[in-house]
């Protein structure tokens, strides 16, 4: 960073700072705006490679995360940050048809990640639609956390499907009664099945239709929908080491030119980033 003050030129030198500031800063950032901080300067590309810098943004999303995925290399960790940045979307965010009467209602209820959740009472019609933004490349289990309450919940037929713009789908077609022996079990992670992104930065669809069902059902909560990452995807298997939309391995190099050379190596990539 750098700027003019009463004629002079103030250079501020990342590398001066307490090595706490840098991943203090970082909670602060945009995804895009991280990368570019990675492919701009010497310092940026030093902080890139901090295996510290990636367990403290990923613990700011949630501790779980490194206990579910054990990652053991600083690529390892960029891939399960950047994965995980949109892979979490609250039911009532989605287009659910009859939402806001007496056929669904937002609700509070113990033990739910959000404060409120998509509670059905009674519905003959189900139709959910929605979508996740900005996902990165790779596989993933589609996931609907739900609730059961009781046999009704359970008496309805639906086809679930996730289909990602780029890449591969996955659906699920349930019969009456295919969720009788999840009735009373409290939350659960309902697997629609597994999908892969092939490209970075695409739309991932989501659908529980197809609409008109013969039976009247109810006492259903759907908390959220998860795109989670397999974690095999993340492991250090031999591939390369890649930020989002093929961002490469973030070289460091040497001399006092450091900073221009990082510069000009990379300022092509900026553009190609399109996460936000």
């Amino acid at each position: 960073y750098q700027r003019r003050v009463m004629g002079f030129t103030v250079r501020l030198v990342m590398s001066f700072l307490p090595s706490t500031v840098g991943p203090l800063v970082s909670l602060f950032l945009q995804p895009k705006d991280l990368l570019n901080v990675f492919v701009t300067s010497r310092d940026g590309a030093v902080l890139s490679l901090s295996d510290s810098l990636w367990r403290h943004l990923i613990c700011a999303k949630d501790s779980q995360y490194l206990v579910r995925y054990p990652v053991r290399s600083v690529a390892g960790l960029r891939r399960l940050f950047f994965k995980t940045e949109h892979t979490y979307r609250p039911a009532l965010e989605f287009d659910i048809v009859h939402m806001g009467n007496t056929y669904w209602t937002a609700k509070h209820l113990p033990e739910a990640r959000y404060p409120k959740v998509a509670y059905l009472n009674s519905v003959c019609w189900l139709e959910i639609t929605g979508e996740f933004g900005n996902v990165a490349r790779g596989r993933y289990s589609a996931v609907w956390r739900c609730l059961f309450e009781d046999r009704s919940s359970a008496n309805f037929d639906a086809m679930f499907k996730v289909t990602p713009e780029h890449g591969q789908e996955c659906q699920k077609d349930a019969k009456k009664n295919d969720f009788s022996d999840l009735v009373g079990e409290g939350w659960v992670d309902l697997v629609i099945g597994e999908i892969v992104v092939t490209r970075d930065g695409g739309k991932v669809h989501w659908k529980i239709g197809p609409g008109g069902n013969p039976y009247w059902f109810g006492h259903w909560a759907l908390d959220y929908a998860a795109l989670v990452p397999i974690a095999s995807d993340l492991d250090d298997a031999g591939e390369e080491d890649r930020f989002p939309d093929g961002l490469g391995t973030t070289a460091v190099p040497d001399g006092p030119a450091a900073s221009d050379s990082v510069t000009s190596t990379h300022g092509n990539l900026r553009s190609q980033c399109i996460l936000s």
